[in-house]
């Protein structure tokens, strides 16, 4: 396992959820609310991250290997959980574990919630935890679909391609 491509797209991965915080400060800032620095915060920290993480690894120039995959997969899914927390800790609306605990319930799309009156959050900080939302049901979305096109959806595809006189070698995958 090449450790240098892992910290790559980690790297890349930090740099991504930081500019998803960029819609929440636009609307921090349209409001004029004081949640302005907690995101100013988190994406600082997002994009340092980021930049360190991308600066030691490397570019992978082939396939990433299973194990690559994995690694990438469990690390990154825990940076994200750590990264989403920043703004409610940085802005003071929420201790560490409760932000933690936020960000959690948001990503795994449970919907859970330790904040005891949504009505008083910024605008800001609410869209955040919307956004938290939205990313775990994507992220669970496509990470499931391969298990779903092997139950039969990429056999459909592999028949079509055959129909149409294009034949490949070997075996189809999706």
């Amino acid at each position: 396992m090449d450790l240098k491509i892992v910290w790559y797209v980690l790297g890349r991965l930090s740099w991504a959820y930081g500019c998803g915080m960029v819609l929440p400060l636009g609307v921090s800032l349209w409001y004029s609310e004081n949640s302005v620095f907690a995101f100013a915060v988190a994406i600082g920290v997002c994009l340092a991250l980021g930049k360190g993480l991308t600066a030691y690894g490397r570019a992978p120039v082939g396939e990433v290997t299973n194990r690559e995959g994995i690694a990438i997969t469990a690390l990154g899914w825990i940076m994200v959980m750590f990264l989403g927390m920043v703004p409610y800790a940085a802005g003071g609306y929420l201790s560490v574990l409760d932000g933690v605990f936020e960000c959690i319930s948001g990503l795994s799309g449970t919907g859970a919630t330790v904040i005891p009156d949504l009505e008083i959050m910024p605008q800001g900080i609410l869209l955040w935890r919307s956004l938290t939302h939205w990313f775990g049901a994507s992220a669970s979305s496509s990470s499931l679909s391969p298990y779903f096109l092997s139950w039969g959806g990429g056999q459909s595809i592999c028949s079509t391609l055959k129909a149409r006189g294009r034949r490949r070698t070997g075996t189809c995958r999706v």
